[in-house]
């Protein structure tokens, strides 16, 4: 079995067809464990965006923020601060769907996740690898990160390695 952590990356343009059904792109197909039975999480990240993380991953990132909540709840909080918390655990638990994808690499977007992104159907999107996970993105949305993030490349570049 394959222990080394997929790496997904580049970016395509893709078609979310008439029946809610978007295939993935090949090159991150090759990256999908040969079960095909695994379930992925699809996750609201931002308005315009979803993510896909295998349900393992997905689930240690929830389980991660779940011990450092416990952590700050056994400290002394203040209401705001309790209040955050609280905040965080919702949007962690409330923005996901579980989806199968088929041996072909094709899913199903549930109406809430589609919503979310905000692309009528059949519509076009952009796949973005981004590491572990997968994006979804609306392509106005994709583009307009991309001129706000694509000048601070270079400064994110240099904090991440300091």
């Amino acid at each position: 079995m394959n222990t080394e952590p997929r790496l997904f990356v580049g970016e395509f343009l893709a078609t979310i067809d008439s029946e809610h059904r978007l295939t993935l792109p090949q090159k991150f197909q090759l990256g999908l464990p040969a079960e095909q039975s695994s379930l992925w999480m699809l996750a609201k990240e931002r308005p315009g965006a979803l993510s896909i993380w295998s349900s393992t991953e997905s689930q240690s990132r929830v389980d991660s923020e779940v011990v450092r909540m416990a952590a700050r709840l056994q400290g002394r909080m203040t209401p705001t601060q309790l209040g955050d918390n609280q905040r965080l655990m919702r949007l962690l638990s409330a923005r996901t769907a579980e989806v199968k994808i088929s041996p072909k690499g094709r899913l199903t977007i549930p109406a809430e996740c589609r919503d979310f992104l905000g692309i009528k159907v059949p519509g076009n999107c952009v796949i973005v690898g981004a590491g572990p996970a997968i994006e979804i993105w609306q392509p106005d949305t994709w583009q307009e990160y991309l001129k706000q993030e694509i000048n601070n490349f270079g400064s994110l570049l240099e904090k991440l390695a300091t």
